[in-house]
């Protein structure tokens, strides 16, 4: 019996090639009719016989990736309505631009392997064309001016398709059907280089050619990609590592490197399953590694003092056409600055720095910033720590709805959260917030976003702290619109972040651990174990609040948290320490002092204190140089030194005293001891961790343990405080999906005001 069937698809279905499979399921079932892209999803209508009308249905949901089916809604039929689109075969129809309810934006696809393959193949249409793409993979995000995503609706739009295209384009049969990004090296965006010792133009074979020439040479060159310009040189050359440093104005901050392919990346490194599959995964995210404990191939100043290093494939086709050596390749702009997306700013960056030598560029316009995603794995999961390309603008689903909110983040690592209904859209702008045009960039794509997703912020939500610039953003947008403005505390909010993505129901144990922020009572936080129940939370125990200089340079300045927590030990420098004995001074006096209770802070100071680094370099650079330390420890069998933290009679407050005597003796030019103190001071936290949730256990009930904040992109102090609190029976969660840092909080903030208006408190 033949009958109609009118659905509306959500979830990744728009730029991902999935009315082509439609289309070509349809046909293999033999149904007519019509699919056509929404704003907010996509309507098929179909007629059949009954049985292959319910197969086709079972099938929406089992497409390969990257299509991902969320929900399908089944809508009345009118047949006589229906009758012009349901006559003959399946088609394509022109996209309905109304949206309505909630809008998956796809986003950007890193290279897929078709897609590679035919980039080798001199016989392919697309031999050697750099920005090669299909209905699987190419830009999405960073071309799309509104939706539905169309040809028209995108950058694209400028490019008129050869003949060869157009043919692939309406073929349903072929995976360029409907590929909105299809052009070759007769149309489309074609690469274009100034070299600056020649002096002249060069097109798309010339230009790659000499791409390759000065990358052998040891030059640095600078290209247009996906998202954002890039510098790119060998990552073999110390030279050459030295003078991007120099360009970038990155001293220490570690870089990734590209390489070809994972059997590439594997001559270099010790790579399991698990990251073998992120590596390859359309994401393309770079990929933390742990280095080989000796013989690292690579030039040493690619990343020094770390413990692990970021890899990844490449993302695009002309990428794949560079890589015969590794690479490094990395934001075009100054360390801390916005990536730099725009012709027009990358040309003045390019002729501003005369060792950049020679622009690599195409003419499609990029509308908005992309950088690399970054994930490692931790106990056998996936910890996303930047989730920006291949993720944005794609959203978290959480466990309930409410008003659509603008969640700002705080000073580091800037980001902002929208949502509408039970959706979460996390975009992060890696850019440090007291940068001068990282707000006008910020203000600038949180309003995009807003027209994009079409959301309208019913609520503002923001950090406790009043001088984020951050909040400063969130208290102009809402006195602006004239809509509330709540704020959180910043621990609180690392911890919803976890509760959020798991979508948790009964209280947990938070376990928030980083470098700053502030406390509910006016302090300074970050060393901290909270009982959280919905939108309430209570601090259950801390570490120690030590008298610290109130100044920011305390954070940057390891030298001094070590100061500070010898002082409190009762321990002082000598008196010929012009510095410390300064120090020490004002902390007597209480001039300029406030409690700090930070974990950060004290991996600083134990850093400082083992030789390890005075100064943080770039974000978390002593932390790093000590979990460096720790895992070395690992890898050589070293024995960790016993240390433990000690606590007052009711377990609330955690104290390091007993640490510091131990690590003052350690013979710093002997590094077996130095890695044996650092790898025992990590497994020292992970025991006052499991303490703690085990007295929370007997008092409480509790035994749900989340882990969030900073300190947690330690794999170390990850993995081993997860096995320990599982060997003892406790169900432990971390970030997963939303960076485990401040690059996640404004998630977090977003959920709380969403329970918090649940609650009735706004």
């Amino acid at each position: 019996m033949t009958e109609v069937l009118a659905l509306i698809v959500y979830g990744r279905v728009q730029g991902v090639g999935f009315r082509p499979s439609i289309c070509r399921l349809a046909q293999e079932l033999h149904l007519t009719g019509s699919v056509r892209n929404l704003g907010n999803g996509v309507e098929i209508l179909a007629r059949g016989e009954a049985e292959n009308l319910q197969t086709f249905v079972d099938a929406l949901g089992h497409l390969e990736r990257p299509v991902f089916v969320e929900k399908i809604d089944e809508l009345p039929v009118d047949e006589n309505k229906f009758v012009g689109a349901l006559s003959t075969d399946f088609q394509v129809v022109e996209s309905d631009a109304k949206i309505t309810g909630q809008t998956i934006v796809p986003a950007d696809l890193a290279l897929c392997s078709q897609c590679a393959s035919e980039l080798e193949d001199s016989k392919n249409q697309r031999y050697h064309y750099p920005y090669i793409s299909c209905a699987n993979c190419g830009p999405r995000y960073s071309i799309i001016r509104n939706l539905p995503y169309d040809r028209k609706t995108t950058t694209m739009g400028e490019f008129p398709m050869c003949a060869h295209c157009s043919g692939e384009y309406k073929d349903m049969a072929n995976r360029r059907g409907r590929a909105e990004t299809i052009s070759c090296n007769n149309c489309g965006p074609q690469l274009v280089a100034w070299v600056r010792e020649e002096q002249q133009s060069f097109g798309q074979e010339n230009a790659l050619q000499k791409a390759r020439e000065l990358l052998q040479q040891g030059k640095i060159i600078m290209a247009k990609a996906m998202g954002g310009f890039n510098l790119i040189c060998r990552a073999d050359l110390e030279s050459s590592v030295q003078l991007l440093r120099q360009i970038k104005h990155r001293p220490t901050k570690p870089f990734a490197v590209m390489f070809a392919d994972v059997t590439t990346a594997k001559k270099y490194l010790s790579i399991s399953a698990k990251e073998s599959e992120l590596l390859k995964n359309q994401v393309r995210p770079i990929v933390l590694v742990t280095k080989p404990k000796e013989d690292f191939a690579l030039a040493e100043n690619v990343a020094e003092g770390t413990a692990s290093l970021g890899i990844f494939l490449p993302p695009l086709g002309f990428y794949q056409l560079l890589a015969e050596y590794p690479l490094i390749v990395t934001s075009a702009n100054h360390s801390g600055a916005p990536i730099i997306f725009n012709d027009e700013e990358a040309e003045k960056f390019y002729q501003n720095n005369k060792d950049i030598a020679g622009l690599f560029t195409y003419s499609r316009k990029i509308l908005r910033p992309a950088d690399d995603s970054v994930v490692q794995v931790v106990a056998g999961r996936t910890m996303v720590l930047r989730r920006t390309r291949g993720y944005m603008p794609e959203p978290i689903t959480v466990n309930f709805n409410a008003p659509e909110i603008l969640a700002t983040g705080a000073q580091m690592e800037t980001s902002f959260c929208l949502t509408k209904d039970n959706k979460y859209y996390l975009a992060q702008v890696p850019a440090e917030a007291a940068e001068e045009r990282t707000a006008k960039q910020w203000l600038t794509l949180e309003q995009d976003w807003e027209n994009l997703l079409n959301i309208h912020p019913k609520a503002v939500v923001t950090d406790l702290h009043p001088h984020y610039d951050s909040t400063e953003w969130g208290k102009k947008i809402a006195q602006e619109r004239g809509i509330p403005c709540l704020s959180v505390q910043h621990h609180f909010a690392h911890a919803l972040s976890v509760v959020a993505e798991h979508h948790l129901q009964n209280d947990v144990l938070a376990v928030t651990f980083d470098g700053t922020g502030l406390g509910s009572d006016g302090a300074i936080w970050g060393g901290e174990f909270l009982l959280v129940q919905g939108a309430k939370f209570e601090r259950y125990a801390h570490l120690e609040a030590v008298p610290f200089l109130s100044d920011d340079s305390s954070m940057r300045q390891a030298w001094k948290s070590e100061i500070c927590y010898l002082h409190n030990a009762g321990i002082k420098f000598p008196a010929t320490d012009v510095k410390a004995a300064l120090i020490e001074k004002l902390l007597d006096e209480k001039l300029n002092v406030i409690p700090n209770s930070s974990m950060g802070r004290l991996f600083d100071g134990v850093a400082c204190a083992l030789g390890l680094g005075q100064e943080n370099t770039h974000q978390g650079c002593c932390a790093q140089r000590l979990e460096s330390a720790a895992t070395l420890a690992l890898q050589k069998g070293i024995k960790p030194a016993t240390l433990h933290f000690v606590h007052n009679e009711k377990g609330s407050i955690w104290s390091s005293k007993n640490l510091w005597q131990a690590i003052l003796n350690c013979d710093k030019n002997n590094f077996d001891e130095v890695a044996s103190l650092a790898l025992g001071f990590h497994l020292a936290v992970v025991e006052m961790i499991v303490q703690v949730a085990e007295q929370v256990r007997s008092e409480k009930q509790i035994d749900q343990i989340v882990l969030s904040g900073g300190c947690f992109v330690n794999k170390i102090l990850a993995e081993e405080t997860i096995k320990q609190l599982q060997d003892e029976k406790f169900k432990v969660y971390i970030n997963n999906q939303v960076p485990t840092g401040d690059g996640g909080l404004a998630f977090g903030q977003a959920y709380y005001a969403g329970l918090a208006c649940q609650e009735g408190d706004w």
